[in-house]
């Protein structure tokens, strides 16, 4: 699976690459999803992936981890750079850095293959179309800065 990265990793004295050490430490922390893997993407780090096939219309998972306050996070616990947090009501979010499976890796597109819908404190992903095993999920979301404003959604970024 490490053969469709665009440029080679070095590697290190180890033998395996920092890629590999990530994946390895990063699988070692979540929980495990039916249906569902970790593996490098070929759109943002690390992505989430289909085992199996899914149908449209069908619940794929729940975003798992820790339903936490807004007030409660600070940057000490989870770096913004790579945070999982999904705000569901602006008071309350999932904490995915803890407690959380696959799903925290699905990644942006503007032609997304899932939606998310937010039930009751419970954020769950179904498929907006047929997913073939092995494909990866990807979810039109938009990161919010600091100030609270929106962020370039990262297609358009890559498209200039």
């Amino acid at each position: 699976m490490f053969s469709r990265m665009k440029r080679p990793m070095k590697r290190s004295t180890g033998g395996a690459t920092a890629l590999q050490r990530r994946l390895k430490r990063e699988l070692a922390m979540i929980a495990p999803a039916e249906g569902l893997s970790v593996a490098p993407s070929r759109l943002h780090g690390l992505g989430c992936f289909t085992t199996r096939a899914f149908s449209k219309g069908r619940k794929i998972a729940e975003y798992g981890g820790t339903l936490r306050r807004w007030e409660e996070m600070s940057v000490a616990e989870a770096p913004w750079e790579l945070n999982y947090i999904l705000d569901l009501d602006g008071v309350w979010v999932i904490d995915a850095a803890d407690g959380g499976n696959p799903t925290r890796y699905i990644n942006h597109s503007c032609d997304a293959n899932v939606f998310m819908r937010v039930t009751r404190m419970h954020a769950i992903f179904y498929a907006l179309r047929d997913i073939a095993p092995g494909e990866e999920l990807t979810w039109r979301y938009f990161l919010i800065d600091d100030d609270g404003y929106a962020e370039p959604c990262p297609c358009e970024k890559q498209a200039t």
